[in-house]
């Protein structure tokens, strides 16, 4: 089952019982500042799209959505990357593009295997990402010796900030 803003204010309204089948929540251009931290009463979660909001944190509580597998928070808020999500091991496309974010963790904190991420221009060629960027493909594929991860870097020539498709590896 996919919800949707009405879905999740209800449900915040009913006092944020647990419920199981809810697979996708597609909270974007929802105009919210934060996500409520009883997120984790959401356990099927596999996709969370946050895109094109206020928001400025993620909750902590976001670690225990175990069963996620795709977090959008692009066109944010946010300052510090959400690193509390590069402990989920089913994830595997985190976007987070279009932030106020001006550090990425160090290479060895992406311990997921098959993580996509997609990033800023500016975040990457300001971090270790650099030494792997490569500004003629957009795109870079890490030795697994080296990285667990691939990213894609995301400039504004490449993507309209209101284009809500995800960006495509070349």
């Amino acid at each position: 089952m996919s919800w949707f803003y009405k879905n999740y204010t209800k449900w915040l309204d009913e006092g944020c019982p647990i419920k199981h089948g809810v697979y996708h929540l597609n909270l974007s251009k929802s105009e919210i500042d934060e996500l409520c931290n009883e997120i984790d009463r959401l356990p099927d979660l596999q996709t969370l799209d946050l895109s094109f909001n206020y928001i400025k944190t993620l909750p902590s509580s976001i670690v225990n959505l175990q069963n996620i597998v795709r977090v959008d928070v692009r066109s944010n808020r946010l300052t510090e990357f959400p690193s509390e999500l590069l402990c989920l091991k089913k994830l595997n496309v985190l976007s987070v593009f279009h932030n106020d974010i001006k550090t990425v963790p160090p290479p060895d904190a992406f311990i997921i295997n098959d993580l996509f991420l997609e990033v800023d221009e500016s975040l990457a060629l300001s971090s270790w990402m650099s030494l792997y960027f490569s500004e003629k493909t957009r795109d870079t594929r890490l030795a697994r010796s080296q990285l667990k991860c691939s990213f894609t870097v995301v400039t504004h020539a490449d993507r309209d900030i209101g284009d809500t498709k995800p960006a495509r590896a070349i």
